[in-house]
């Protein structure tokens, strides 16, 4: 404030004009407005958002999966198949939502030639060293479900596991 009680006008080039400032507000409007438009009518269009990721308190704690794990054709025993290095260029996505999707239909000749493809590209990456995972004789589907428990500890070990589909090579 100045000595007269008023307060200092700004003039010259820092100063905005009507129209700059009126573009201003205009882009604050339609920033403000979208974003609250996409809250009230629960939308989701770039770049409004109304951030639902961790909106929702989950209660269901279940998760599910399907899993390969190969059987060992020089030891007795299972082996989670590792996707990474047994698989490679297929990634770990790439596989899993092709078996998600072949199961959702229900096409069970197609999940065994997935199997039967899954093993022999394991087999071929294994022979060519390109992985130092065992040796296997067969592969099995099984649907992996892990119950969360607010009480209990964090687990690796899956709550529930039930066999969808077994592919063994010919012996």
């Amino acid at each position: 404030m100045t000595s007269t009680g008023t307060l200092p006008t700004a003039s010259g080039p820092a100063a905005l004009s009507r129209v700059r400032l009126g573009i201003v507000y205009l882009l604050l409007a339609i920033i403000v407005g979208g974003h609250l438009v996409m809250i009230v009518f629960k939308g989701e269009h770039w770049p409004f958002s109304r951030y639902p990721m961790y909106s929702v308190i989950r209660r269901d704690l279940v998760y599910e999966q399907a899993k390969l794990f190969g059987i060992r054709a020089d030891q007795p025993g299972e082996v989670e198949v590792e996707f990474r290095p047994g698989f490679l260029p297929l990634s770990d996505l790439v596989i899993r939502t092709g078996l998600d999707r072949v199961l959702q239909v229900g096409d069970q000749p197609r999940v065994e030639q997935m199997l039967r493809d899954a093993l022999a590209l394991y087999e071929y990456r294994r022979a060519g060293g390109r992985h130092d995972g065992p040796p296997l004789k067969g592969i099995r589907l099984y649907e992996i479900k892990y119950i969360g428990d607010p009480r209990k500890r964090t687990s690796m070990a899956p709550d529930e596991r039930r066999l969808l589909c077994e592919f063994m090579e010919p012996a």
